[in-house]
Formats: structure tokens, C-alpha cells, sequence
């Protein structure tokens, strides 16, 4: 099953999957524009089935303005500019698989993941270069930040 909890912290379920997992994602919206929830529940999916991940997992994904994105890029990378996305793992997982041993904990306490924030003003940028819609280049971000954290990296 895939739920979705929105800002009003109100779960939705959204969509079966077979693997037996529960996804919550988390939405922080820090910017004027509209975010298309719903643009988030197939790339979920798609991602994680491919996994090893099983029971629940967590992950909190932020919309953000370029200066706050210029700050985080900054704190954490070292590199004064803005970028489209960046991903904060919190699980130790190489490939879709966890990598350290943990003591076993029941089924019902969450798998934290990790954040995802997107710039918005950097998207739509983007998605102009790319002649592609702001909801599919979005779409392609929360990909490419749901991937670094189960673990899939750059070459």
C-alpha cells in the first residue's frame, strides 16, 4: 500500500503495491507555487518496488525558494550557488538495501529515508530549457532525489 500525508497530516491511501510497503511522504511547501501531489505516487512507486525495502518507509520532501537552497547547498556541500535538488539519507542503504545490521524493529515503526528538497524557481528554469511541463520536471527531481536515497549515486 502507498500512503501520502499531505500538510494537513491527513493520510491518504493512494495506491497498492505488491511488495508490501507503506510509503509516507511528507510535504513542506516553502514557496508561492502550487505543488501537484498526485505527480509524486507513480515515481514512488516505481522507485521503491524495485528495492528490497519492505514494511514502511518515510522520507519528507521540500519545496523550497533559491536563497534556501543556496543555504542548504552551502551548509552541507560547501558550494555557494544554487541546484535543483539535494537529497539528506538518514538510512544506510547501498542499492535499495539496508547495509548495517540493526536490531529488529517491529513492522509498524517507520524506516526513516532521508529529505528531498527541491528548488521550485530552479525547476521551472529547467523545465523551460527542457521544453518539458514544471510537473514532469519536478517529477524527474523527486526521481533523481528518491533514488540518492535508497542509494543509487552518480557514476
Amino acid at each position: 500500500m502507498l500512503y501520502f500525508i499531505s500538510e494537513s497530516s491527513t493520510p491518504k491511501k493512494i495506491l497498492n503495491n505488491s511488495m508490501n510497503l507503506k510509503v509516507i511522504i511528507n510535504i513542506s511547501n516553502l514557496t508561492k507555487y502550487k505543488i501537484v501531489k498526485a505527480v509524486f505516487t507513480k515515481t514512488a512507486q516505481s522507485i521503491l518496488q524495485d528495492t528490497k525495502l519492505s514494511g514502511i518507509v518515510e522520507l519528507d520532501l521540500i519545496f523550497c525558494g533559491s536563497i534556501f537552497m543556496r543555504r542548504l547547498n552551502n551548509k552541507y556541500r560547501s558550494i555557494d550557488s544554487v541546484t535543483d535538488v539535494l537529497s539528506f539519507p538518514l538510512s544506510q542503504i547501498e542499492k535499495g538495501r539496508k547495509t548495517r545490521k540493526t536490531f529488529p524493529s517491529p513492522t509498524d515503526i517507520p524506516l526513516l529515508l532521508g529529505d528531498i528538497a527541491i528548488c521550485y524557481p530552479a525547476a521551472i528554469r529547467q523545465a523551460k530549457e527542457n521544453n518539458i511541463t514544471i510537473n514532469k520536471e519536478i517529477n524527474n527531481l523527486f526521481q533523481h532525489g528518491l533514488r540518492h536515497l535508497v542509494g543509487f549515486h552518480h557514476k
